[in-house]
């Protein structure tokens, strides 16, 4: 008997928060900046790319987009923490290594 699971969504503070404690980083953002830079990101606009890339690193993270077909493709990608955000429009995958690859689905 399979169980379907719910969804479950963390708030990009949460998120964060759980980043930190898991590489041992401060990260010290305003809950609004953060929700509203999330918000505004829109893959195909170079500009709004950059900006994440560069919010990433001013937190001492790297950023990578990376893309997939389907969920196997990342089968193969150290993941522990997935963000996915509600409209299924992009998510977070924090890996070992202080690696952040922002996924394009």
């Amino acid at each position: 008997m399979d169980k379907k699971l719910e969804p479950y969504y963390l708030s990009a503070e949460t998120a964060l928060s759980i980043v930190s404690k898991k590489f041992n980083i401060k990260i010290d953002i305003k809950e609004d900046d953060i929700n509203l830079r999330f918000k505004k990101y829109d893959r195909n606009n170079t500009d709004d790319s950059i900006q994440m890339k560069n919010f990433f690193l001013s937190l001492g993270l790297s950023l990578q987009d990376i893309l997939f077909n389907n969920g196997e493709d990342l089968l193969n990608e150290p993941m522990p923490i997935l963000l996915l955000t509600p409209e299924m429009k992009w998510m977070v995958c924090v890996s070992g290594g202080q690696k952040i690859k922002l996924v394009n689905a």
